[in-house]
Parts: C-alpha cells; structure tokens; sequence
C-alpha cells in the first residue's frame, strides 16, 4: 500500500479515537477519568490532523524492478543557483545517491558512460574554457580531467580506444569547429582536424559519431564537407560527402557499417540519407517531401523518425493531424508504418519492442512491430531513456505529491524525473529538481 494511504488510514483511525475519548469524557463521573479522556481526545485531534497534512507529502516510491547494478547518471545544471551536479543514482529507488560530483558552471550535453567510466564535457564560469572529465563509475572519483581554454565542447563519443569532441574555440576572429581526439586512458589529446564552419552544440544535436576506425562529422555551410570522415588513428581525411544545397546541419549516427545522416531540428533540408561507412558512398533516402524532422530513435534493425507533414493537415483547425511517428526499415529505408501523436513529439525511446513516444501533450507507448498504441499517458515528457524494467522520462509538470529531492533542493523544484512501468506508464518513483537533468544509464 502506498506510504500516503497509509497515513490517512491511521488519521481515520486517530479521528474515530478522539471521538471515542470524547464521548468518555462527558460519561464518566470521576474528575480524572475525565481529564484523562479530553486530554486523549485532544492528542487524537492533533495527531490525526498531523496526518492528513503529511499524507500528501510522504513519498510515493515504489522499486523499478530493473538489474540490480542499473544506475542511472544525472547532470543537473544549477539554474543560477550555482554550477552544475552530476549524480550517480540507484536506478531502482531513485533516492539513494551512490556518489555525487560538482562539474563546472554548465553541461551541456548527457554524460556517455562505458566500461565502468563517466565521461561527461562541461563549460567553465564566465566563458572561461571547459574540460573534459573521466570519472569512476563505482564512486565518482576523477580517472583524469583535460581542459580546453575558451571552447565550447559537444557531447563525447567513444570508440577506438579515443573520446571524441566537437570543439568551438571562442575567438576574435571567424569561429571554425574542430574535432579532438583524446586517449580514453589518459585524456591525453592524440590530434585535432579542423572540419568547417562552426554550429552551436545543444544536448539533443548528435554532431559527431564514431565507429569501425572512423569519426564522422556533419558540416555546417556551403563549401565546406557535407559530411566529413576522419581515420580515427590520425585524424586525417578518409572521405567526405557534398554538403546540401541549403547548408543545413544534420545529426550523424553509426549502424553496423551505415552512416545515417538526418536533419537537424529546424533544419530546413527534408530527406534522410544512408551513406556507406567504408566510403560515404550513398544507400539509400528517404525524401521528406516538406516534412520536418524532430526526435529520432535507432534499434538494431529500425529507424524512428517524429516529424510534422504539412500534407496530413486537411483543415486549419486539425493542426495536430500533422504530428506523427515513423518506422524505416535500416536495410532500405522503406516505411514499415506510421502514427499520429496529436502534438509535437519531443523525445523517442525504444527497448526493441515498444517505441515510447514523448509529445508537448501525452506520453505514448506503441507496439514496435506495427505501430498500434499500447497505452498513453498524459503530461509533457521531453527526455526518454528505455532500459530493462522501466522507463526513465524527465517531466515539465510537477504533480501534487511528495517532492523527493536528492539531486537539488525542492526550493523552486518545477521538472520531474521518474521511472516508469513499461506495461503502462505508472510511475515507480519520481524525484524533483529545478532545473531539467540530462541522464544516461550505466549496466543497462
């Protein structure tokens, strides 16, 4: 039984007390006995008021019945109430904090973690360089941390024994991206490769992938690579690929020996391309037809793709009809199905058989093989991550309830963080922040 119902119970149960102490003090004749019944009826009254005002705010949490070792990596930004947190949580509570760690003024992108280490990027007070960090899964402690002045650092990308970053150093003169390629053991740089115009790095932009000896990287201009590949052993040029015609950017992803290449969001180049990694030699597209992409999701044989097709809107007033997920096959990109969602789709996560789906309105769960819903739920969810057990979604919308706070004080707590059952969306836990963690998982 939940802790809250519990605790209205027992308030029920100290509220049928006092009234029995109360009617014992009017009927009994000795002067103490009824003393002693007010005074009882009265500590009834208080503690059962007591109880009704803690009902709401006891905890609420269940255990996710995900693996033991799950955990699960939370940075949260201090939201100008100082610099930023990462945290390593019990996956299964939420709660119970296996370490934490200050790291700078701001992350800005979600911390990778493999092989038992932490790797995440953060930016310095005032704009005064940033680093990258290695940190210890089992507690948090520092493996190696190397420092960039005046530089804005993507998300890291491991691969090849190396931990890859996008690099915007702050100049006077015209900024120029650059990829930096540090050893994994010792966060020692081994090369660095100048790769066109610069673009500003966001927590869901994916502007470098890494795999099978290769870095791949988007451009950002016309003139400069559309897509530019560097050997991982030199950082020298393996390949590259025109850009298009408009200079949009794109988000990179490997898959097996495919280099996928979408639109960025707000992009305004409409089509998915599917280059070979050996070469950039092209397999496949998915021409947009107007469309514009958001949130993307990758398994081992299916691309998810949100995006809003002008050509579904019948009516003005049917402004959601145009609001759907779609599923393309990897092998060829040829559709397998689509669905409506009724708003703009925020975030997408898959454990292989379901897609979950984060809109601005509702949380949707729908069966991977056919695109057909499951269940839903209502709320704002904007960052998903499916691991065995549960579903982990960061929420805009604080319900009433208890406020769990181990990542930030609950003053100013306005963003959720829960798990989530996977066969319906009920909530195990929740736990309140002010400011809205970017979160990985490590033993999934």
């Amino acid at each position: 039984m939940e802790p809250g119902i519990v605790l209205v119970v027992i308030g029920v149960a100290c509220v049928f007390a006092a009234i029995l102490a109360a009617a014992a003090a009017f009927i009994l004749a000795r002067r103490a006995a009824k003393w002693i019944s007010a005074g009882l009826a009265l500590v009834f009254v208080l503690a059962s008021a007591g109880l009704f005002i803690r009902a709401p705010l006891a905890p609420t949490n269940n255990s996710a019945p995900v693996a033991d070792g799950l955990t699960l990596i939370s940075a949260v930004n201090g939201n100008g109430t100082g610099g930023a947190t990462l945290s390593a949580l019990n996956a299964r509570d939420g709660t119970t904090a296996r370490w934490r760690q200050s790291a700078g003024a701001y992350i800005p992108a979600a911390p990778m973690v493999r092989d038992g280490v932490v790797y995440v990027t953060d930016q310095q007070p005032g704009g005064s360089g940033a680093s990258v960090t290695a940190l210890r899964l089992a507690d948090g402690s520092t493996l190696w941390r190397t420092t960039f002045s005046s530089s804005v650092l993507s998300a890291p990308v491991l691969a090849d024994g190396h931990i890859y970053v996008a690099a915007l150093p702050i100049t006077n003169g015209p900024p120029e991206r650059q990829i930096v390629a540090l050893d994994a053991a010792t966060g020692k740089e081994a090369w660095r490769q100048s790769a066109g115009d610069a673009f500003f790095f966001s927590s869901d932009t994916h502007p470098l992938a890494a795999g099978g000896g290769l870095v791949i990287t988007s451009g950002g201009a016309v003139g400069t690579a559309g897509i530019l590949a560097l050997r991982a052993a030199d950082g020298q040029i393996a390949w590259t690929v025109p850009p298009a015609t408009d200079g949009s950017l794109a988000n990179v992803i490997i898959s097996d020996n495919m280099v996928l290449v979408l639109p960025a969001e707000g992009s305004t180049h409409d089509q998915i391309t599917a280059l070979r990694l050996a070469d950039g030699g092209p397999l496949w597209t998915i021409p947009g037809a107007g469309m514009a992409f958001g949130a993307f999701a990758l398994t081992a044989d299916t691309l998810y793709v949100a995006a809003h097709d002008d050509a579904a809107v019948t009516t003005p007033q049917d402004e959601s009809a145009g609001w759907l997920v779609y599923a393309y096959a990897l092998r060829d990109g040829s559709l397998r199905w689509r669905h409506p969602t009724g708003g703009s789709t925020i975030s997408l996560a898959s454990d292989g058989d379901t897609l979950f789906a984060g809109t601005t309105q509702t949380l949707h769960a729908l069966r991977a093989s056919d695109g057909s819903e499951l269940w839903h739920r209502d709320g704002t969810y904007n960052t998903l991550l499916a691991a065995p057990g549960a579903l982990f979604a960061v929420s805009t919308e604080i319900p009433e309830g208890p406020r769990l706070c181990p990542l930030t004080p609950c003053t100013g707590a306005t963003i959720q963080l829960s798990a989530l059952s996977l066969r319906d969306g009920s909530p195990y836990w929740n736990i309140q922040t002010d400011s809205p963690p970017l979160i990985a998982l490590a033993g999934a």
